[in-house]
């Protein structure tokens, strides 16, 4: 599994030194994810408004450090892959939080006290781990691996894919409209999963670019470069909707350069390095190292245009999704 997706009881928060242990064990680049759960409530606000909410009740005389504190920490320790979740006053969170467990697991529950029930931890426990602690909770969690299919692998990215608006895809064999037509199948596969996972996710509005590497051996009609990623684009514009922006850039090894490998994945809020591509490969298997953003940025500059890069810019387009 690549990420950790953990439900926690807002109330089990209950001071800074807590918000300070959420910090150091949870986010992206650790592959620990809170849950927004609840997402959606109807009366009672969202797991974030909850926190902010009790932690104000339970230290009025810091309302404004905690409203700071929690704007710099949500970004990067929750995420949204459940578009459904509601809590109504009435409901406790530990029976709704078990009911969608049984409904779409979370990898454990944690609150206040103990319960019975094989997949809770209390809370406190976080401090000082011990053997009944599952180990998603108590170690690193920095690399993952996952089948390379874009359904199995990109559903185990849904925490990072629901929270994102934006998404760069670099692969430099990513080429839709490849001579051989089941090897064009499988990144046009690779791209519609993309969009339907964002669909899924509800943001319509996401701004998607793809980076692949030009090639001389590319068929004749696709020796020039910025036909080349046109028609990248016009392929792979059917799967997304209108309202999302879609780039697609050519790049090539500068002289005496060194070519990129490695395949990533990055948004707004963190990305994922690769092993190998995510076409589909039945029976092969991918590793996955998560990135903190800071390197996921860093990473990202590389592909922005200019004499900095270590890649020379070919050519780019831009478009909109055409569903």
């Amino acid at each position: 599994m690549i990420y950790h997706e953990i439900a926690l009881e807002p109330e089990a928060i209950e001071d800074l030194k807590d918000l300070g242990l959420l910090e150091r064990i949870f986010g992206f680049e650790h592959g620990r994810m809170i849950a927004v759960f609840p997402a959606k409530p109807t009366k009672t606000g969202s797991w974030g408004k909850l926190l902010e909410r009790h932690l104000s009740n339970l230290l009025p005389e810091k309302r404004k450090e905690i409203e700071i504190r929690l704007k710099q920490l949500l970004p990067q320790l929750v995420c949204r892959s459940r578009n459904h979740s509601k809590l109504e006053t009435e409901q406790e969170w530990y029976d709704l939080a078990t009911k969608e467990h049984g409904d779409k697991s979370f990898s454990c529950l944690i609150g206040r006290g103990k319960r019975e029930h094989p997949d809770w931890v209390p809370f406190q426990k976080l401090y000082v781990p011990d053997s009944t602690v599952p180990p998603c909770l108590t170690g690193p969690v920095h690399f993952g691996d996952a089948m390379k299919d874009p359904e199995t692998f990109l559903g185990e990215l849904q925490p990072l894919i629901f929270s994102a608006t934006r998404v760069s895809f670099i692969d430099p064999y990513f080429n839709p409209v490849h001579s051989d037509p089941s090897k064009a199948r499988k990144w046009r596969n690779t791209a519609k999963r993309l969009a339907d996972y964002f669909r899924e996710a509800k943001r319509l509005t996401a701004d998607f670019q793809f980076h692949t590497k030009f090639k001389s051996e590319l068929p004749t009609e696709f020796q020039r470069p910025d036909i080349f990623v046109q028609k990248v684009a016009d392929t792979i514009s059917c799967y997304f909707p209108a309202t999302s922006k879609i780039s697609v850039t050519a790049w090539e090894i500068r002289p005496n350069g060194i070519p990129f490998h490695a395949r990533y994945i990055i948004t707004d809020k963190a990305g994922v390095a690769l092993d190998y591509g995510t076409d589909l490969g039945p029976k092969y298997r991918t590793d996955v190292a998560l990135l903190p953003l800071a390197f996921a940025r860093k990473r990202l500059k590389e592909f922005e245009k200019g004499e900095e890069s270590p890649f020379k810019w070919k050519a780019s387009v831009q478009t909109h999704g055409k569903q």
